[in-house]
């Protein structure tokens, strides 16, 4: 159950983070992309913490959607 503790705390981390994003006043901008890997079966990391070419693909396609359409 420590691996669980240290997940839930890294998730309170994320959130705290992410309302924090919102306060910004330089930034009139922001993307939530924390769920863009939520329902994904197929590795998106190449490990603990850069992105495959598939990860990248989906971040591409996610900000394209947010920016551009």
């Amino acid at each position: 159950m420590l691996w669980y503790g240290k997940a839930n705390k890294l998730l309170q981390i994320y959130e705290q983070y992410s309302n924090k994003l919102k306060k910004l006043d330089e930034c009139l901008t922001t993307f939530d992309l924390r769920d863009i890997f939520d329902n994904e079966i197929s590795s998106v990391y190449w490990d603990q913490g850069h992105i495959s070419d598939l990860g990248n693909n989906y971040v591409a396609k996610r900000l394209h959607e947010e920016v551009i359409l």
